[in-house]
C-alpha cells in the first residue's frame, strides 16, 4: 500500500531547492561582501594616499625652514658651486638628508622667468645607504633640463602660490621609484624666489597602503570562504526545512498510531477517487468496517493494549491491501478501503482478505486475541453520487453487518 499523499508543496522555499538557495545566499553574501571591501579598499587606499602625502608635505616644508634663504639668493653663478658659502648653505640639508633614510635627494631650485635652476643638491653628501655618482651633481644655474611644464602644470602656479606641491608620478631612478615633493623659499620679503625639493623612495610611503591591501586581499579570502560556509549552512537549514515539512504533511495526513491515512485524508481522497471514476466510467468501490466488540478488547487489556491491537491491524491492513487501493483509520476502530476501478463481487473478496489476516491470533498482553471485522460496502459505477452520499450508505451496510450477527459484510443496497 503506498504511502499518504501529500497536497503539492506551495510557497518560495518549499518550491525551491537547498542547492540553489545556499548558492543564492553565497552569492549575495559573498555580493555585499565584495561591495562593502570595495569601499573600504577604496577610501582605505585614498586615506592612505592622503596620510603619505601629508607626510611628504611636512619633510619638505621642514627642509624649506631649514635653508638660508638670505645666502641661497646670494648663489649666483656656476663658479659658486662648491664654494664656503655653498657648502655653508648646504650643511644644514646634508644633516637633514642623512637624517632620514628615506630621502633619496635633497636640491633647491631658482624660479627665473618661468624657468627652474639648479642651486643646492646633496648628491656628494655622505649617504647612510647609497653614494651618487659626483658627475651628476649640479652646479649652482644648471638649467633642469627635464622640467616639463606640460607634464607638471600645476607645479610652478602651485609653488608661486604658497603651497606645498606633491608629484602626482613616481619616476624611475635605477631599480627605484622616486617621488618628488617641493615647498617654496621666500626671502626676507616674503617673496617666492625659489623651492626646496625632495626625492623621496616611494616605497616607504607606500609601505602601508601594501599592507592594507594585503589585508584586504586576506579579507577578500575570508569573505569568500564564509560565502561558501553561509552557503553551505543555508543549504543544509533548508534541507532541514524541507524535510520538517514533508514530515509536518506526512503527519497531517497519516494516523499515528496504525500509518494509515486519516481522516481528513480520507475525505479529500474519496472525493477525488469519485471525480476520477465519473469522468473515466469506471467502477468504484468504498468498504467501510471496524472492529467488532472492540470495547472488550479495551476494557481486557485496557487503553495500551487496544492501543497495540490496533498497531497489529494497521500492519496487517497495510500487508493486505492492493495496490492502487487506499486504506485510512477514520474513527476510534473505524477503518475505511477506496478501491477505485473495482466492483462489487471484488470488493467483497477484499473484506474477506482482510478480515482472513486480522482474525489471525495475535498476542497481546501475554494473552491470545482473535480479532474480527464487520463491514459495509457502497458501489457505484459511473452514477454521479455525492462523497457524502456514498459513505452513507457503506456506513448503513456496515450497521446492517453489525446488526445481523458481526463477523461479516453486508452490501448497501
Amino acid at each position: 500500500m503506498p504511502e499518504p499523499a501529500v497536497r503539492g508543496r506551495e510557497g518560495f522555499l518549499t518550491r525551491t531547492s537547498p542547492v540553489i538557495s545556499g548558492v543564492a545566499v553565497g552569492l549575495v553574501f559573498l555580493f555585499v561582501s565584495g561591495v562593502l571591501l570595495a569601499l573600504i579598499t577604496y577610501f582605505g587606499i585614498r586615506q592612505h594616499e592622503r596620510i603619505a602625502e601629508d607626510r611628504l608635505r611636512g619633510l619638505a616644508a621642514a627642509a624649506a625652514q631649514l635653508v638660508d634663504v638670505d645666502a641661497h639668493e646670494r648663489l649666483r653663478a656656476p663658479a659658486d658651486t662648491g664654494s664656503p658659502l655653498y657648502a655653508r648653505t648646504i650643511d644644514r640639508l646634508v644633516e637633514f638628508h642623512n637624517m632620514l633614510p628615506e630621502i633619496y635627494w635633497v636640491y633647491t631650485k631658482r624660479i627665473l622667468d618661468g624657468r627652474l635652476y639648479y642651486v643646492l643638491d646633496t648628491a656628494a653628501s655622505p649617504r647612510i645607504r647609497w653614494a651618487r655618482d659626483k658627475a651628476q651633481v649640479s652646479r649652482v644655474m644648471d638649467p633642469v633640463l627635464d622640467f616639463d611644464p606640460n607634464q607638471e602644470p600645476d607645479l610652478l602656479p602651485t609653488i608661486l602660490s604658497g603651497r606645498v606641491h606633491v608629484d602626482n608620478r613616481a619616476y624611475a631612478w635605477g631599480k627605484k621609484n622616486l617621488r618628488s615633493v617641493d615647498a617654496p623659499l621666500r626671502d626676507a620679503g616674503g617673496n617666492i624666489v625659489g623651492m626646496v625639493a625632495l626625492d623621496v623612495e616611494e616605497d616607504t610611503f607606500t609601505a602601508e597602503q601594501r599592507a592594507f591591501r594585503l589585508i584586504v586581499r586576506v579579507g577578500a579570502l575570508v569573505c569568500l570562504g564564509l560565502s561558501v560556509l553561509a552557503g553551505l549552512i543555508t543549504a543544509r537549514l533548508h534541507g532541514s526545512l524541507l524535510e520538517a515539512i514533508a514530515r509536518f504533511e506526512r503527519e497531517s495526513v497519516t494516523d499515528a498510531l496504525t500509518g494509515l491515512g486519516n481522516r481528513a485524508y480520507f475525505n479529500r481522497a474519496l472525493a477525488a477517487e469519485l471525480a476520477q471514476a465519473r469522468r473515466a466510467g469506471a467502477p468504484f468501490t468504498l468498504l467501510v468496517f471496524d472492529i467488532d466488540h472492540f470495547k472488550r478488547v479495551n476494557d481486557d487489556l485496557g487503553h495500551p493494549g487496544g492501543d497495540e491491537v490496533l498497531r497489529r491491524i494497521g500492519e496487517r491492513l497495510r500487508a493486505e491491501v492492493r495496490e492502487g487501493d487506499l486504506c485510512c483509520r477514520i474513527g476510534g476502530e473505524e477503518f475505511a478501503l477506496l478501491m477505485p476501478g473495482i466492483g462489487r463481487q471484488e470488493g467483497e473478496a477484499a473484506f474477506n482478505r482482510m478480515n482472513g489476516a486480522i482474525r489471525m491470533p495475535m498476542l497481546v498482553e501475554g494473552a491470545e486475541r482473535v480479532i474480527t471485522i464487520s463491514g459495509g460496502i457502497a458501489t457505484m459505477s459511473g452514477n454521479d453520487i455525492r462523497p457524502e452520499e456514498i459513505l452513507r450508505l457503506a456506513d448503513r451496510a456496515l450497521y446492517e453487518a453489525k446488526r445481523s450477527g458481526r463477523d461479516r459484510v453486508v452490501f448497501a443496497a
